[in-house]
């Protein structure tokens, strides 16, 4: 039988009809854990959240009576984000393929899994950031004025290798912005340099153009780089999801967020952030732990890198508190989490490749999810076009991606340890 583009479609519908394949999300561990809610339906999210509770309590009746306040209560105004990533297949490419159904369907699907990995990765990294859309940091001892620059594990550890250089893709677009501001105007209008190579061993980045200030121009040392159309560029509105590193952020002056400007309750609002520089991985984790039982929490759930994960486990080896692990995961999906003991149940300490090195996110784990339209990610078909005709090229293209946004229902119960083991 003779392979059609329609057939073809149905069987992308098929393969397709949930979102992303499971085989395609492994090792993206966050994002296998967190539950995706496909309600995002009008055009914005109110998501309230009280921070304390009715005062009107004393020994005697008519001070409770005088002293009755109703209970404080907030809202952020949560938006969309949009996500797109697209796969195109030439129709010489289609032509040669017509005469066998296999190839037809197994190139297709390849391209698929490709655009499906990629949004699935975009939605994996951006979920510990914050929304600047930023993926990596040019080390103090780069030179931009060459074709290799090297970028630094996490945003505030100038050292290279490792971390956030795998946020990087050979034939990635990517744009800059200077280092006084992860959320300020890019650089040089915008201008696009395109990554030739990747070296992750080394930390390091080669660009297309014989420099990577031939075409970013004004790139400096710890300057920013974002893919092409997701930085800021100084409008305060994030193109990309908004991780925990915005709605976590801790300290006394965290800013706005979604509208609401967290100060007057800046721990309630946006978490805990506890420095836990020269501190050793056990105990820093123990502090952040009791740190949210302090305020009323039960952290169950613990992200890391996998080094700091390696690291710590070296640590606990040593110790009678060994730590058990357990399988977690979806039904298709599983993999294995340290569980970390507590007097009230274990928090299981999880691994992740986009997570930040030096950085550890404790929540509990009903807090935290996904809301988008539909699945995530999805074909964008609501015309049950599956596959569009190029207008001014001779290839066929298929759509996918988001319209969603990342949720912490409640900030008072999520911790960064940040500089961990750093």
């Amino acid at each position: 039988m003779t392979a059609t583009l329609a057939g073809s479609a149905a069987i992308l519908k098929t393969i397709y009809a949930k979102g992303c394949p499971q085989e395609i999300i492994k090792r993206n561990n966050g994002f296998i854990l967190l539950e995706k809610k496909g309600d995002f339906y009008g055009q914005d999210f109110k998501l309230p959240v009280q921070t304390e509770t009715t005062q009107g309590g004393s020994a005697t009746y008519t001070d409770a009576a005088a002293a009755l306040a109703q209970s404080i209560y907030y809202n952020f105004l949560v938006t969309r984000i949009r996500d797109y990533s697209l796969a195109s297949i030439t129709g010489e490419a289609l032509e040669a393929a017509n005469g066998d159904e296999g190839s037809m369907v197994s190139l297709w699907k390849n391209e698929m899994d490709s655009a499906f990995t990629a949004a699935t990765r975009q939605a994996a990294i951006m979920m510990y950031r914050s929304g600047s859309g930023q993926r990596g940091r040019l080390t103090s001892t780069s030179n931009p004025a060459t074709n290799t620059i090297s970028i630094r594990q996490e945003f505030s550890v100038d050292v290279a290798g490792g971390g956030d250089i795998q946020n990087f893709a050979q034939g990635m677009s990517v744009q800059g912005t200077a280092s006084a501001n992860e959320n300020g105007a890019l650089l040089n209008a915008g201008a696009v340099e395109i990554i030739a190579g990747i070296n992750i061993a080394s930390g390091t980045l080669t660009s297309t153009s014989a420099a990577w200030t031939t075409v970013i121009a004004a790139l400096a040392v710890s300057d920013y780089l974002s893919r092409r159309g997701d930085g800021i560029n100084n409008t305060g509105i994030p193109k990309v999801l908004t991780g925990f590193k915005g709605w976590l952020p801790g300290g006394a002056a965290p800013g706005t967020l979604f509208g609401l400007n967290r100060t007057t309750s800046a721990t309630a609002l946006a978490g805990t952030n506890y420095n836990a520089t020269t501190v050793p991985y056990d105990i820093a984790l123990i502090e952040g732990i009791y740190r949210l039982k302090e305020l009323g929490g039960g952290p169950d759930t613990g992200i890391m890198h996998p080094r700091m994960l390696g690291n710590l486990m070296k640590v606990l080896d040593t110790k009678s508190r060994y730590p058990r692990t357990t399988k977690i995961g979806t039904g298709q999906v599983a993999f294995e989490a340290v569980e970390f003991a507590t007097e009230d149940g274990g928090v299981k300490i999880i691994p992740d490749m986009n997570c930040q090195m030096y950085t550890c996110w404790l929540f509990e784990e009903a807090n935290a999810y996904f809301k988008a339209i539909g699945s995530i990610p999805k074909i964008f078909d609501f015309d049950n076009n599956k596959f569009l005709r190029e207008q001014a090229s001779d290839a066929y293209t298929v759509r996918c991606g988001m319209y969603g946004q990342f949720i912490v229902e409640k900030p008072k119960f999520g911790a960064q340890i940040s500089n961990y083991g750093n």
